[in-house]
């Protein structure tokens, strides 16, 4: 594949699990964008696959102060075939998209972004990959890809979620306060305290 890659399209390689290899990589991506050639790089700044229901969190390396970014929307229709890459072994997923009906996208080129004087490379990253996600209409996420692979990245998105359910639950929560004789306050729930009775979870039906 890298073979067949490499004589299509001029390209460069490298093991992400090599902090050198991926050093080296960004110096040559660099060095491409700087020369006045003119010649545009394509990268995928996600850096994974992802299966079109969210954009994944862009790799901040590339968003660099006098860099110019031409993002590209790209959206699959997944009426005719799915080529997101979910499955167990290489050969089975070539021939899965290999037997599809057709792999379909579609791809729209949006205006060039410049990083702002203000901005980190963070901020820059982000800021593309919300014009990317708006445009395509699915949620921005805040995690890369690593959260497939990397166990911290995986506790910080289980922590995230726990925060996400603790407010949806506490947005269901209307509380009352009463004083008691002695000068303290007591708070209970509505809806907690129905729910016990199988009441509804609705405030507004309390």
């Amino acid at each position: 594949m890298q073979f067949l890659g490499g004589r299509i399209c001029p390209t460069i390689w490298m093991e992400r699990k090599s902090a050198v290899e991926r050093r080296d990589f960004l110096e040559e991506v660099m060095k491409g964008v700087n020369e006045k050639s003119g010649v545009p790089i394509l990268l995928f700044p996600e850096g994974y696959c992802s299966n079109n229901t969210q954009v994944l969190q862009f790799r901040r390396s590339i968003f660099k102060k006098g860099i110019t970014i031409y993002p590209i929307a790209i959206k699959q229709d997944c009426r005719f075939g799915d080529s997101f890459w979910a499955d167990e072994e290489f050969y089975m997923y070539l021939l899965r998209v290999m037997s599809s009906w057709a792999i379909s996208y579609d791809v729209t080129y949006l205006d060039k972004m410049c990083r702002f004087s203000q901005e980190t490379e963070e901020d820059f990253a982000a800021r593309a990959q919300k014009v990317v996600s708006n445009f395509i209409g699915v949620p921005a996420c805040e995690f890369s890809g690593l959260m497939w692979y990397s166990k911290s990245e995986q506790r910080r998105l289980l922590e995230v979620q726990k925060k996400t359910c603790a407010s949806a639950i506490m947005s269901y929560m209307v509380l009352d306060r009463s004083e008691s004789n002695d000068g303290y306050h007591s708070v209970c729930s509505r809806n907690i305290d129905g729910l016990k009775h199988g009441a509804s979870m609705d405030p507004f039906n309390s």
